[in-house]
């Protein structure tokens, strides 16, 4: 599933985005204003109660993602690897969450920093197909498409220092639960309470 993404919401927000990811990498300061303004910094510049920053990213199957477009209901992003071997043993089990609950909330697979031409063909072989998956731009797809940021941008605004790293947004974008490290079919369950949504 791919939505088109809504190009002057997710542009204002861009400019925002880079920022911080620049801010990130060289001043280690926190990634949204809203945590700035807080007295005690949090251990992460993005927690559960804020809204999630927007980003648009590509599909798989090429077409501009933006975050803040899948509102219409829950939305799981993990930030994976091919090489990380827990992200690589928890992606069936995010997969068939996909398939069985796609009509109620959105599994996105956010990879980091690997090339489309690894990616595909590494999912094709997990029988990985249903759930939104994002990835950096090929070289024939350059320059990138209005708003679309790279992987990395997105990864130092979350803050994701390790993978996998799971996020679970409510239909309002804001955060309910970050995960470090691998989710387990009785977590997601839990995971899925949070939202009020119901394995079937």
């Amino acid at each position: 599933m791919t939505h088109a993404s809504n190009a002057p919401r997710s542009l204002a927000r861009l400019p925002g985005l880079v920022a911080a990811a620049i801010a990130l990498a060289s001043l280690a300061l926190p990634a949204s204003p809203a945590v700035a303004q807080e007295v005690d910094r949090p251990p992460f510049g993005v927690v559960e109660g804020m809204t999630g920053p927007d980003f648009t990213m590509m599909s798989l199957a090429g077409d501009p993602v933006t975050l803040s477009d899948l509102r219409d209901r829950p939305v799981l992003v993990n930030f994976w690897a091919s090489w990380c071997p827990p992200c690589v043993d928890e992606l069936p089990l995010l997969d068939r969450t996909a398939a069985e609950l796609g009509d109620t909330v959105h599994v996105v697979l956010l990879n980091v920093g690997e090339p489309h031409e690894l990616v595909a063909p590494f999912l094709s072989e997990l029988g990985v197909g249903s759930a939104v998956v994002l990835r950096d731009a090929r070289e024939e797809e350059r320059p990138l498409p209005s708003g679309v940021v790279p992987s990395r941008a997105v990864a130092q605004v979350y803050q994701t220092f390790g993978l996998p790293t799971s996020l679970l947004l409510d239909e309002h974008g804001v955060i309910r639960a970050r995960v470090s490290g691998p989710i387990d079919e009785p977590r997601m369950a839990a995971l899925l309470q949070r939202v009020g949504v119901q394995e079937r």
